[in-house]
């Protein structure tokens, strides 16, 4: 039988093997929480990429072109911004979508409700 303390000590091993362990690569992530091994992978292909653009950048300073530097640090600033960008705007894309679903299913369900009313008026 299932008892309450069972399910408080079940509810509490799932909290702690689903916090995520690597807090720095949540500025890379597009999801607030690293939940799956995708999206510890693309944080990481993310924060790669940031490192080669860093890197890049210090090349072409050294070798004297300014300007191609500025650019590389410009994307470097984007890379995490736009993925901070992504946090913020997934709940509200989430929230469209429900939206859009529950108009939806209103639709569905006033069309069958216009099927039924027209199959008792021909009987």
């Amino acid at each position: 039988m299932i008892t309450r303390s069972k399910l408080v000590e079940q509810l509490r091993d799932f909290q702690i093997r689903s916090q995520h362990k690597w807090p720095a690569l949540t500025i890379f992530s597009p999801k607030p929480f690293l939940s799956t091994w995708r999206d510890v992978a693309v944080a990481i292909f993310l924060a790669l990429i940031f490192i080669v653009l860093l890197v890049s950048s210090y090349v072409t300073l050294y070798l004297r072109h300014y300007w191609i530097s500025v650019v590389f640090v410009c994307l470097g600033i984007l890379l995490p911004a736009a993925t901070s960008l992504m946090h913020t705007w997934q709940p509200v894309a989430r929230i469209g979508l429900l939206s859009s679903a529950g108009r939806f299913s209103l639709l569905s369900m006033g069309v069958m409700h216009a099927c039924r009313r027209s199959a008792y008026a021909e009987h």
